[in-house]
């Protein structure tokens, strides 16, 4: 599946569900009744669906941990982070669109697929899958930069229809950029050696 494979998927599932209620209510009006708005709940399903999968893997408001912190709790209470939902998709085996475009961004490289096989509950490989995301295929950022043309393209839609505060006001804190999704910092001081030395075992033995 490629990215634009997957927008197509959602597309068909997330927005249509939201296709379903809008075109009822189209029906059911008695004004604007010319007005068609299947675009903009277009938009909306694949912005929402795209920008979970993002936030799944990179938000700073869930992970409130940094890959240090939880590799240190895993090592010392595994219970804790494996229930505390950190990348969630990865544990699923969930083809999500950082994921599709990471896999294809180069395909000689099956990281990302053992992952998603492992089905892994503990963040020490997911943590390492995530970085591969990050640095390796760019796929966080690419993820981003879609997303800020659904973005724009979604305002625009609202713009044409007339503009509506409500939409305006939920959009704004739906926006995603660099300052809003985890940054991974390279690993620092000597305890560090310990933790990279785990990541190592474990993706060599994978």
């Amino acid at each position: 599946m490629s990215s634009e494979e997957y927008i197509g998927m959602v597309n068909n599932k997330t927005s249509g569900l939201l296709r379903m209620g809008v075109k009822i209510m189209m029906a059911c009006a008695t004004t604007n009744i010319d007005v068609d708005y299947v675009p903009f709940v277009n938009l909306i399903g694949v912005f929402f669906q795209i920008r979970d999968d993002l936030m799944n893997l990179q938000s700073a408001e869930v992970n409130k941990l940094s890959p240090l912190e939880c590799l240190e709790l895993d090592l010392i209470f595994p219970p804790y982070t494996s229930n505390k939902g950190f990348a969630e998709d990865l544990s699923e085996g969930k083809f999500s669109f950082p994921v599709v475009h990471g896999i294809h961004a180069d395909t000689s490289n099956r990281h990302i697929l053992n992952v998603l096989q492992k089905r892994l509950t503990t963040p020490t490989l997911k943590i390492h899958a995530i970085s591969y995301l990050k640095d390796h295929s760019e796929s966080f950022e690419y993820t981003v930069s879609v997303l800020r043309v659904i973005e724009a393209k979604t305002r625009a839609e609202i713009a044409k229809l007339g503009g509506n505060i409500g939409l305006d006001r939920i959009m704004d804190p739906l926006h995603v950029d660099e300052t809003n999704i985890m940054v991974f910092h390279p690993f620092r001081e000597r305890r560090c050696m310990v933790l990279k030395t785990v990541i190592l075992k474990e993706c060599n033995s994978s």
